[in-house]
Protein backbone atom coordinates (compact mmCIF):
# COMPACT_ATOMS: atom_id res chain seq x y z
CA UNK A 1 0.00 0.00 0.00
CA UNK A 2 1.35 3.54 -0.87
CA UNK A 3 1.17 5.94 1.95
CA UNK A 4 0.70 9.62 0.68
CA UNK A 5 2.14 12.31 2.54
CA UNK A 6 0.43 14.19 4.99
CA UNK A 7 -1.68 16.78 3.76
CA UNK A 8 -1.57 15.66 0.09
CA UNK A 9 -5.00 14.49 -1.39
CA UNK A 10 -5.69 12.38 -4.47
CA UNK A 11 -8.05 14.42 -6.38
CA UNK A 12 -8.72 11.77 -9.18
CA UNK A 13 -10.84 9.49 -6.75
CA UNK A 14 -14.30 10.28 -7.05
CA UNK A 15 -14.17 12.37 -10.17
CA UNK A 16 -12.87 9.41 -13.16
CA UNK A 17 -16.30 8.60 -13.61
CA UNK A 18 -17.41 12.29 -14.34
CA UNK A 19 -17.58 13.55 -17.99
CA UNK A 20 -17.29 17.81 -16.29
CA UNK A 21 -14.34 17.75 -14.06
CA UNK A 22 -13.87 21.41 -13.71
CA UNK A 23 -15.57 25.17 -14.47
CA UNK A 24 -13.29 28.30 -14.77
CA UNK A 25 -14.07 31.74 -15.64
CA UNK A 26 -12.19 35.23 -17.51
CA UNK A 27 -14.17 38.28 -16.62
CA UNK A 28 -13.41 41.78 -18.16
CA UNK A 29 -14.09 40.87 -21.48
CA UNK A 30 -16.35 42.88 -25.03
CA UNK A 31 -18.24 41.48 -27.21
CA UNK A 32 -17.94 42.89 -30.86
CA UNK A 33 -20.06 42.41 -33.54
CA UNK A 34 -19.98 43.55 -36.97
CA UNK A 35 -21.43 42.85 -39.94
CA UNK A 36 -19.40 42.65 -43.28
CA UNK A 37 -19.71 41.09 -45.96
CA UNK A 38 -17.28 38.22 -47.08
CA UNK A 39 -17.29 39.08 -50.73
CA UNK A 40 -16.01 42.67 -49.58
CA UNK A 41 -13.25 41.32 -48.10
CA UNK A 42 -13.73 42.78 -44.89
CA UNK A 43 -13.98 39.54 -42.61
CA UNK A 44 -10.47 39.57 -43.59
CA UNK A 45 -9.22 43.31 -43.02
CA UNK A 46 -11.37 42.86 -39.37
CA UNK A 47 -8.65 40.73 -38.19
CA UNK A 48 -6.28 42.19 -39.64
CA UNK A 49 -6.16 45.13 -38.34
CA UNK A 50 -6.70 43.59 -35.28
CA UNK A 51 -3.45 41.97 -35.24
CA UNK A 52 -2.10 45.03 -36.76
CA UNK A 53 -3.12 46.96 -33.59
CA UNK A 54 -1.68 44.18 -31.00
CA UNK A 55 -5.38 43.55 -29.96
CA UNK A 56 -5.73 39.69 -29.21
CA UNK A 57 -9.26 38.49 -30.20
CA UNK A 58 -10.78 35.01 -28.77
CA UNK A 59 -14.21 33.33 -28.60
CA UNK A 60 -14.63 34.02 -32.83
CA UNK A 61 -17.44 33.32 -34.93
CA UNK A 62 -17.65 33.85 -38.35
CA UNK A 63 -20.52 33.77 -41.04
CA UNK A 64 -21.04 35.10 -44.20
CA UNK A 65 -22.81 38.01 -43.31
CA UNK A 66 -20.38 38.80 -40.49
CA UNK A 67 -18.17 38.30 -37.33
CA UNK A 68 -18.37 37.96 -33.58
CA UNK A 69 -15.73 38.12 -30.93
CA UNK A 70 -14.37 38.83 -27.79
CA UNK A 71 -11.58 41.19 -26.72
CA UNK A 72 -10.10 42.28 -23.18
CA UNK A 73 -11.98 45.48 -21.65
CA UNK A 74 -9.10 47.09 -21.80
CA UNK A 75 -9.23 47.00 -25.51
CA UNK A 76 -12.36 47.62 -26.46
CA UNK A 77 -11.64 51.31 -27.35
CA UNK A 78 -9.11 50.68 -29.49
CA UNK A 79 -10.64 47.50 -31.28
CA UNK A 80 -14.19 49.88 -32.05
CA UNK A 81 -11.86 52.91 -33.68
CA UNK A 82 -10.02 50.07 -35.36
CA UNK A 83 -13.03 49.16 -36.99
CA UNK A 84 -14.52 52.45 -37.04
CA UNK A 85 -11.78 53.63 -39.52
CA UNK A 86 -12.64 50.75 -41.75
CA UNK A 87 -15.96 52.25 -42.15
CA UNK A 88 -18.12 49.87 -40.38
CA UNK A 89 -20.10 50.12 -37.82
CA UNK A 90 -19.35 47.62 -34.93
CA UNK A 91 -21.88 46.75 -31.97
CA UNK A 92 -20.09 46.19 -28.56
CA UNK A 93 -21.34 45.14 -25.26
CA UNK A 94 -18.83 45.36 -22.67
CA UNK A 95 -18.96 43.62 -18.88
CA UNK A 96 -18.60 40.27 -20.07
CA UNK A 97 -17.23 36.73 -18.38
CA UNK A 98 -15.98 34.06 -20.66
CA UNK A 99 -17.54 30.72 -18.15
CA UNK A 100 -16.17 27.36 -19.17
CA UNK A 101 -17.29 23.87 -18.37
CA UNK A 102 -13.95 21.74 -18.49
CA UNK A 103 -13.68 17.81 -18.80
CA UNK A 104 -11.79 15.38 -20.67
CA UNK A 105 -15.17 13.47 -21.54
CA UNK A 106 -17.28 15.55 -22.57
CA UNK A 107 -17.21 15.74 -26.36
CA UNK A 108 -19.77 13.61 -28.15
CA UNK A 109 -21.47 13.32 -24.75
CA UNK A 110 -25.28 14.02 -25.58
CA UNK A 111 -26.74 16.31 -22.83
CA UNK A 112 -23.50 18.57 -21.84
CA UNK A 113 -25.03 21.64 -23.58
CA UNK A 114 -28.85 20.71 -22.56
CA UNK A 115 -27.48 20.96 -18.66
CA UNK A 116 -25.67 24.10 -18.98
CA UNK A 117 -28.59 25.56 -20.77
CA UNK A 118 -30.41 24.57 -18.16
CA UNK A 119 -28.58 25.53 -15.32
CA UNK A 120 -28.47 29.14 -16.45
CA UNK A 121 -32.05 29.16 -17.29
CA UNK A 122 -33.18 28.34 -13.97
CA UNK A 123 -31.00 31.18 -12.19
CA UNK A 124 -32.15 33.58 -15.85
CA UNK A 125 -28.97 34.01 -16.67
CA UNK A 126 -28.51 34.95 -20.31
CA UNK A 127 -25.92 33.32 -22.70
CA UNK A 128 -24.56 36.07 -24.85
CA UNK A 129 -22.66 33.39 -27.21
CA UNK A 130 -21.47 29.71 -26.80
CA UNK A 131 -18.38 27.49 -28.01
CA UNK A 132 -16.85 24.15 -27.95
CA UNK A 133 -13.56 22.00 -28.09
CA UNK A 134 -13.18 18.46 -27.57
CA UNK A 135 -12.52 19.03 -23.84
CA UNK A 136 -14.17 22.14 -22.89
CA UNK A 137 -17.92 24.47 -23.60
CA UNK A 138 -17.73 28.15 -23.27
CA UNK A 139 -20.29 30.64 -21.92
CA UNK A 140 -20.45 34.46 -22.64
CA UNK A 141 -22.37 36.09 -19.89
CA UNK A 142 -23.13 39.28 -18.53
CA UNK A 143 -20.14 40.01 -15.37
CA UNK A 144 -22.27 40.47 -13.06
CA UNK A 145 -24.20 37.17 -13.53
CA UNK A 146 -20.93 35.44 -13.37
CA UNK A 147 -20.44 34.65 -9.99
CA UNK A 148 -24.08 32.92 -9.96
CA UNK A 149 -23.26 31.25 -13.18
CA UNK A 150 -20.07 29.51 -12.03
CA UNK A 151 -21.99 28.28 -8.79
CA UNK A 152 -25.29 27.14 -11.05
CA UNK A 153 -22.66 25.03 -12.92
CA UNK A 154 -20.74 23.73 -10.31
CA UNK A 155 -24.04 22.48 -8.58
CA UNK A 156 -25.90 21.04 -11.61
CA UNK A 157 -22.54 18.97 -12.70
CA UNK A 158 -22.00 18.00 -8.54
CA UNK A 159 -18.68 19.34 -8.90
CA UNK A 160 -19.00 19.55 -4.80
CA UNK A 161 -19.11 15.91 -3.79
Amino acid sequence: MVTQPEGFRDIQTGIVDRFVTGVAYVSNITQISVECDRTEGLQLKVFQSMAENSISVDFINVTPTGVLYTVFDSDSEKAIEVLQSLNLKPKSLSGCAKVSVIGGGINGVPGIMAKIVESLCEHDISILQSADSNTTIWVLVKKEDMAQALRALHHKFELHR
